[in-house]
Parts: structure tokens; C-alpha cells; sequence
């Protein structure tokens, strides 16, 4: 079931338009910026987005501004947070090719972590890439998932180890997922 569901988001997302993704990732980062849990946070971990993903370049370079960001580094089968200074800091590329540090800057807390996802549900269920690198990092932390609302579902599977996610913005909706 999750295998299928993955492959329906990643065609619908790899159908997209760069204006589809622009207007909306702007649309979105607008409400990201405008929650509490944003404004109030001082440290935030940013996923980087690839493959037609809601964009969060501009959000990083924003938030560089005014906090302290990170990202995540995948190595072996965890995420390890890395400070950046700079949007130039991203000077490397995982096996995924998504961008990263080539330097691990340690960060010893996290406020808020803005999740990637190719399925969610009104629940806070998440359904990601299936290595399980965000659940097992995600345990103990807020946080804010983005996705465009087409990747946002009635019910998807979900499973004991999944960690829920607090918020879910799209470019239509902001949920605050209600348990079942």
C-alpha cells in the first residue's frame, strides 16, 4: 500500500511545472513563517528540498537571517543535524543527490523541524521514502511538515514506529492533525 501510494506522489510530483512549484513554495513558506511554532522557535531544522518537492530554498535563506538553521546530513541510516551559516555551506550532495554540508557543524538543540513528505493525512501520518531516516529522528520533536495539498489524503498507512507530524502546511490548508 505505501509502495504504490509513494509511486502516485512521485509521478504527480515529477509532473510538475517550475511555476507550480515557485508560486506555491512561496505561498506556503508565507504560512510557515506566519505559525507560532516558526516565530517562536531560535533553532530549525530545514530538509532541502529535491525532485519537485515544495522548494525550500528561499525559506532557508530567510530564516539564515533571523535563526539558527540546520539541515540534515544522512549517514548511514540516521540524520545527523548540521548548523549552517550560510547558504553557500550547501557545497556537497548525498548519494540522493540532495545538497548538504561537506563540514558536520553539531547542533545540541532543535526547536522546530520542517519535515519532507510524499503523503499525509489528517491524522499527522507521514509517508516518506521509506528508509526511515525522519521517524527515527523525529521522536521527541515539533514539528512542521510541507507539502502541496494534492499529497494530502483522508487516511494513508501508517505504521507503530511512524512518528506523527504536528502541523501539516500545504499551499490550501494548514492542518493540526487530531489523533485517532
Amino acid at each position: 500500500m505505501k509502495k504504490a501510494l509513494r509511486e502516485k506522489i512521485r509521478l504527480q510530483r515529477k509532473s510538475l511545472g517550475k511555476d507550480f512549484i515557485k508560486t506555491n513554495s512561496e505561498l506556503i513558506k508565507t504560512k510557515l513563517f506566519q505559525t507560532d511554532e516558526y516565530k517562536k522557535a531560535k533553532s530549525i531544522l530545514f530538509y532541502v528540498s529535491f525532485e519537485n518537492e515544495v522548494d525550500t530554498f528561499d525559506m532557508i535563506k530567510e530564516a539564515l537571517l533571523e535563526k539558527t538553521v540546520a539541515v540534515p546530513i544522512v549517514q548511514e541510516d540516521n540524520i545527523v543535524a548540521s548548523v549552517i551559516k550560510d547558504f553557500s555551506n550547501l557545497d556537497s550532495e548525498n548519494n540522493y543527490k540532495i545538497k548538504e554540508p561537506s563540514v558536520i557543524n553539531n547542533i545540541e538543540n532543535i526547536d522546530l523541524v520542517i519535515v519532507p513528505g510524499l503523503a499525509f493525512d489528517k491524522y499527522g501520518n507521514r509517508v516518506g521514502f521509506g528508509k526511515g531516516y525522519y521517524d527515527k529522528f523525529l521522536k521527541g520533536h515539533k514539528t512542521i511538515a510541507l507539502c502541496f495539498d494534492f499529497q494530502i489524503f483522508d487516511k494513508v498507512p501508517a505504521e507503530d514506529h511512524d512518528v506523527p507530524i504536528n502541523i501539516i502546511l500545504s499551499e490550501k490548508q494548514i492542518l493540526k492533525p487530531t489523533s485517532l
